[in-house]
């Protein structure tokens, strides 16, 4: 079986009905975000559909746990090769490491048949699993794991904290992917490397916990890539992540662990639209989203601190 990975950075969605295969010897995988929709199998359209963002994150599995369970004990790939499928095209717009490791996961299927390197994947699956459905909240005792994983996706984190991620350029994010796949196959065999976590701590200057200790509005740019771990252990439970941009705008991420937190991101989106009438639109699920990747944000912290509260107290869209 063959598989092509096709990163498109800053493109919009695309529409499950409209997500198909054209051609029976091939199958289109959508991965994380890539089609509106919930995980669905369309066998008929020749189309699969992984993503645990519709829904209460916590009761999915992430992403890349969908796929694990797919291809390593739901055989997929080998269904679809009894089908007559020859070639696999895997679409993801981001090269995050939920998006990434999925992808991984079925360009390197044929792995997975040694139990050796299962032992590896299945615990750094399920570390990233945790890791995700919680936005990054999440505390975990088995740190190594963890470790090994900030050796993984560097790659990434670099381009996220370079302020480079903004681009939405095609290329660059090719680039990382290929090292983070170097890394992971590293990894796999055995020959990886950990680096530690950076918990570091920076709240923005416009936020006081005095005034509402529900969420925390963190500094992206001057905190350790790992705070979010950190903020779990404190007992967080939702953020506002703002990370100031070069050409004058911020990147802001805005989520919540729980659905029984009050502040329900999708009546969050709605008003940041309504604020923010483009050139950009605010796009997320229930439990997390963030402002347009491409343009950014011009809403200012008071105004997103508003925002959260006008949300939490529960007042009318």
């Amino acid at each position: 079986m063959n598989v092509t990975i096709h990163i498109h950075p800053g493109a919009p969605p695309v529409d499950l009905e409209v997500f198909r295969s054209t051609d029976p010897r091939r199958a289109v995988i959508a991965l994380d975000g890539y089609v509106l929709s919930a995980g669905t199998l369309r066998p008929k359209q020749g189309a699969y559909v992984f993503d645990h963002h519709y829904g209460d994150r916590l009761m999915l599995l992430a992403t890349a746990g969908q796929v694990l369970m797919y291809v390593v004990f739901g055989n997929l790939v080998r269904d679809l090769w009894s089908r007559g499928v020859t070639h696999l095209d895997v679409f993801i717009l981001d090269i995050d490491q939920d998006a990434t490791l999925s992808a991984l996961i079925f360009k390197h299927w044929q792995l997975w048949r040694s139990e050796v390197y299962l032992s590896k994947l299945i615990p750094l699956v399920m570390a990233m699993s945790i890791i995700d459905a919680c936005g990054g909240l999440a505390y975990l005792g088995f740190s190594g794991v963890q470790q090994s994983a900030k050796w993984i996706f560097y790659p990434y984190e670099r381009l996220r904290l370079s302020g480079l991620i903004d681009l939405q350029d095609a290329e660059t994010f090719t680039l990382a992917f290929e090292a983070i796949e170097r890394r992971f196959l590293a990894y796999i065999k055995g020959r990886g490397l950990a680096l530690p976590l950076d918990h570091q701590l920076v709240t923005r200057p416009a936020y006081d916990a005095k005034q509402d200790s529900r969420f925390v509005m963190v500094d992206e740019a001057a905190s350790g890539y790992d705070a979010r771990a950190e903020l779990a252990r404190m007992g967080v439970r939702a953020i506002i992540s703002v990370r100031d941009r070069d050409d004058g705008a911020s990147a802001v991420s805005v989520g919540r662990v729980s659905s029984l937190h009050p502040l329900d991101i999708s009546t969050f989106l709605i008003y940041a639209n309504l604020a923010e009438p483009g050139p950009g639109v605010w796009r997320g699920g229930t439990h997390w989203g963030g402002s347009c990747r491409v343009h950014g944000t011009h809403l200012t912290d008071e105004q997103l601190m508003k925002i959260a509260k006008l949300v939490m107290d529960g007042v009318p869209t």
